[in-house]
């Protein structure tokens, strides 16, 4: 592998261990993408899309704690798009945690890219906490919204 070799003289090179993952994610070695991912966010704390990967991994293995601390690195880096909100502000709603903060990072989430169609997760996640918590109202402005992007998403795919 060349890329080896080049982290092998620097290792610190941007991207490379991120690159590094996302050829073991291909190969379907997810301990060995993990890893990489984590070198990433270690030698460059700003690479967001590392520290999500990273996180979704370590959901997926259930190491729910680890995944919540990516999601943090990412949204640090205040990355382009919401799912690290998303998967933190889930966690609160499933734990019954702190609906307050999840209802902050479903909105910072959906603002940080407002035409993401993965943004439909977010207001999915924001109205069950605006529910929880009895705001109507915000629970009707968010419905709205949420009711108007699924339409543009829609009209968008056909």
């Amino acid at each position: 592998d060349r890329l080896r070799q080049a982290l092998a003289v620097a290792p610190e090179t941007r991207t490379a261990w991120y690159l590094l993952g996302r050829i073991a994610d291909a190969r379907g070695r997810p301990n060995e993408a993990l890893a990489a991912y984590q070198r990433e966010v270690a030698n460059h704390p700003g690479a967001f899309l590392a520290a999500f990967i990273a996180a979704l991994i370590l959901a997926e293995e259930g190491r729910r704690e680890e995944a919540l601390d990516y999601c943090r690195l990412s949204i640090a880096s205040d990355p382009p798009f919401g799912l690290p909100y998303f998967m933190i502000a889930a966690d609160h709603l499933a734990r019954g945690t702190d609906f307050e903060e999840a209802i902050e990072l479903c909105r910072v989430g959906i603002e940080s890219a407002p035409e993401d169609k993965n943004l439909l997760i977010g207001y999915q996640i924001l109205l069950q906490l605006l529910q929880k918590t009895g705001d109507r109202n915000g629970y009707e402005r968010t419905l709205t919204r949420a009711e108007e992007l699924r339409r543009r998403i829609e009209s968008s795919t056909q």
